[in-house]
């Protein structure tokens, strides 16, 4: 991942028609260890490389990718992306100075740690294993996934603009099936955390195994669940979830733009109950979902979305900020987009 031949390629994405343009090296290394049943059940280990080539002309964007990381390829990229735009209809050019949010960013991650070696990680699974069936024989099956990654970003635009960072994150998923009586029950717990194997120090594997299998075990109890309108209570993370899934794509501009948001037009204005309060922070250390820059090269932070019930505003990428002559919040993609190893 080269900074000189970032540069170049930005510039030649421009051509004669684009007003901005980026370029994104990127790098993962994955190593997953899955342990079923008592025995390892797969070990992988993965490498996803490439780049990508965008550029922006008003309310247009083209964009290339390859493979291959050489002179040639992303030059093919860039002229591709430049030549699909400049025979696209409509748009206009639009002012592309939008400034960062305020303060340098900050590392969220260790970059010099390596992965953690094959043989301790089944240990850990192991212990996954026997911790959830020391809980008895309705314990019917065990599995215990590691996932770890090592990601490492380049991004380079026509404004100049260098961000370069790497880091590393861990997740270990446990899910354990309970029987009773022909009924069969399912528990599951997924940490997860932006480290390396620094993980496995503030994480005990015993302890989350066993949180799996009581649940799956008090579940094989659980009567019907009543329906009606009643109150309800929920812990923050699932207070969290259903934020993201009920209002998260609303608070996303381009969907306020396109007419797709219920919360199109209403800054300002009451759009909850005066006891909430939302805000977006990716830049939070070590949290699974938090990151030092987006997928555009801005900062990440903090971004106030409703305050005593009242919408504050919504959340920015770079293009779409360029439209409203808005600041980027930081939040061009860039959110782990890691599925975990079993159906939701």
């Amino acid at each position: 991942m080269d900074i000189e031949l970032g540069q170049e390629i930005a510039k030649k994405a421009l051509g004669n028609a684009g007003a901005y343009s980026d370029v994104i090296f990127q790098r993962r290394t994955i190593t997953q260890v899955r342990f079923e049943d008592g025995k390892v059940d797969d070990v992988s280990v993965g490498l996803d490389s490439g780049a990508g080539v965008r550029v922006i002309r008003g309310d247009l964007a083209a964009y290339a990718h390859t493979d291959l990381v050489d002179r040639d390829n992303l030059t093919r990229a860039a002229l591709a992306a430049s030549e699909a735009l400049k025979h696209a209809s409509g748009g206009t050019t639009l002012n592309v100075q939008v400034s960062e949010r305020e303060g340098a960013s900050k590392p969220v991650c260790q970059a010099d740690e390596g992965a953690a070696e094959i043989t301790r990680l089944v240990d850990y699974l192991s212990a996954c294993d026997e911790s959830a069936r020391s809980l008895g024989k309705e314990i019917r099956q065990v599995t215990a996934v590691h996932m770890g990654y090592r990601e490492e970003e380049l991004l380079i635009n026509s404004l100049g603009e260098v961000r370069q960072g790497t880091c590393q994150r861990t997740r270990l998923v446990v899910q354990v099936v309970a029987g009773r009586d022909g009924v069969l029950q399912v528990g599951q717990e997924a940490p997860g955390s932006l480290s390396g194997p620094d993980f496995y120090r503030s994480t005990d594997p015993a302890e989350v195994a066993d949180k799996a299998a009581r649940r799956a075990l008090t579940m094989l109890d659980a009567r019907p669940a009543p329906t009606g309108r009643m109150p309800v209570v929920l812990n923050s993370g699932t207070g969290g979830v259903l934020l993201h899934e009920a209002c998260g794509h609303g608070f996303e501009v381009d969907h306020v733009h396109k007419g797709a948001s219920v919360y199109g037009g209403k800054i300002g204005e009451k759009v909850a109950n005066t006891v909430v309060s939302a805000a977006d922070d990716p830049s939070i250390p070590a949290l699974w979902g938090s990151f030092d820059f987006d997928d555009e090269g801005t900062p990440s932070g903090e971004t106030l979305l409703i305050e005593a019930g009242v919408l504050q505003g919504y959340l920015y990428g770079r293009h779409e900020a360029m439209k409203d002559a808005m600041e980027s919040t930081g939040t061009g993609a860039g959110s782990p987009s890691v599925s975990p190893p079993f159906p939701a």
